[in-house]
């Protein structure tokens, strides 16, 4: 830091700060803070404004009530107690986290929504999705059958079922494998419970 101060040699106050002022440090550094001046001075009214305002509605009592009782009106009730405190707290500190799903979750909106919009895109999607479901209709439509079908013979059939049809039914291999799967899906919902 230069200071600037007369010396009992005789140099007056003049030369003193002549001195200081051909040091090219301080001039760089009057050249720097000149540059940034309007932008002080900007910043300065703006605080300036700021505060007038402020004051202005803090000594406005009837704005300052009708501001009160306004913000009561449209806010429902809170209660600040410890409980309340503590959740707020702990959303503060979730925010950052929660702003990146909610990008996220913005970008992939604004994806289906662009996707929507487009006709070829849908059409695209349609079409592949009718590839992809066709070959499941097709599974589910020969099950339906199958089923409408052993339905239609089921009563058509008046025969008595004895002790030895069922034992020969259960040699067919189809209800081998239903009862292993029987079987063995019992032997897991016992091992869970």
């Amino acid at each position: 830091m230069v200071t600037v101060k007369a010396t009992d040699s005789g140099k007056s106050v003049d030369d003193a700060l002549n001195a200081v002022l051909n040091n090219p440090d301080v001039q760089a550094s009057l050249v720097l803070a000149l540059e940034k001046l309007p932008m002080v001075m900007e910043q300065y009214a703006s605080i300036e404004r700021t505060l007038g305002f402020v004051t202005a509605v803090l000594k406005d009592k009837e704005s300052l009530t009708n501001l009160m009782g306004g913000l009561k009106q449209e806010l429902p009730p809170v209660t600040l107690d410890h409980e309340t405190l503590v959740a707020l707290l702990t959303l503060l500190d979730k925010l950052p986290k929660l702003v990146r799903y909610l990008e996220l979750l913005e970008t992939g909106a604004d994806f289906v929504e662009s996707v929507l919009t487009d006709k070829e895109s849908v059409k695209y999607l349609l079409d592949n999705a009718k590839e992809w479901v066709e070959p499941w209709e097709s599974k589910v439509r020969q099950t339906l059958s199958h089923v409408e079908t052993a339905r239609k013979r089921a009563e058509s059939d008046n025969t008595p079922v004895s002790v030895f049809s069922l034992m020969k039914l259960l040699k067919e291999p189809a209800a081998q494998r239903g009862v292993h799967f029987l079987k063995a899906f019992l032997e897991v919902a016992g091992e869970s419970s």
